[in-house]
């Protein structure tokens, strides 16, 4: 009885995720098939008329997996120190690069570093630059095919606002660079239906991960960053207020120091 009431406590304290989560459940009645017209994964956002910046090839990582499942920690002490041009290629690569192409009959298929629902992709990435060698400050897309950097604005934000995007969090004032993680709905919705959202949730995360395993690779931290104001994200990012979405950020850097413990916990 007592884990009844609890339950509906959660339910009556957030109905909108209650209703979200039950809408977009599957059952007999709901679960119809793709009709196979929407299986054809459409192109990722490309701006081609942007000043555009062609990354170096990313880093062969050779670290051990499980000695960086280890060593990964939310970092809340970033150094001001820069971070390289290189650096970031690898990261942006292996979290939503291309690592080759396969096919099957007359379809050629891009091979990513995440699994996607359906092959869809629907998620784009941003970056936002603070003290990265060799890169003006300001916003980019990551153009994933040319494996480059399209630049959307060239600014250096100011301390303030970037603290007030991220709704207050300290830690992002001294990260070398932020990665947003947008999804364009459409890709994913138009075979998945409601069902898609929570698909595109799952590949965000997957992306954020194998970005903070290649992060600490090259003895970078990060810091995975769910709160900030949308819309104003998404302005910032030159992107159209209901065709994209932002979903999640990383921020990246180097620490103040090698412990994990110095790291989460800033004195």
């Amino acid at each position: 009885m007592q884990k009844n009431i609890e339950s509906k406590a959660h339910f009556d304290e957030h109905p909108l995720s209650w209703t979200f989560h039950r809408n977009t459940c599957r059952w007999a009645h709901n679960a119809q098939e793709s009709s196979g017209s929407d299986d054809v994964p459409e192109p990722g956002a490309e701006y081609p008329d942007l000043p555009y910046t062609p990354l170096p090839e990313p880093q062969a990582i050779k670290e051990k997996f499980d000695d960086l499942i280890n060593r990964r920690c939310s970092c809340r002490d970033f150094s001001d120190a820069p971070i390289s041009q290189d650096a970031i290629a690898t990261i942006l690569h292996y979290g939503y690069g291309i690592l080759g192409t396969d096919h099957w009959g007359t379809a050629e298929f891009l091979e990513r570093p995440v699994p996607s629902g359906g092959g869809m992709y629907p998620l784009e990435l941003y970056l936002l630059t603070r003290r990265v060698t060799n890169l003006e400050d300001g916003i980019y897309h990551y153009a994933p095919l040319s494996h480059g950097l399209e630049q959307v604005r060239a600014v250096t934000l100011p301390d303030p606002l970037i603290r007030y995007l991220f709704m207050g969090q300290y830690p992002v004032l001294t990260a070398a660079a932020i990665v947003i993680i947008s999804a364009a709905p459409g890709r994913s919705m138009k075979k998945y239906g409601d069902r898609g959202y929570r698909y595109m949730l799952f590949e965000a995360g997957h992306i954020a991960q194998n970005m903070n395993l290649a992060a600490c690779a090259l003895g970078l931290e990060t810091l995975n960053l769910g709160g900030f104001f949308d819309d104003e994200i998404n302005r910032l990012c030159g992107a159209k207020r209901d065709e994209q979405l932002p979903l999640y950020a990383v921020a990246i850097g180097r620490g103040v120091s090698n412990s994990k413990h110095r790291l989460r916990f800033s004195e």
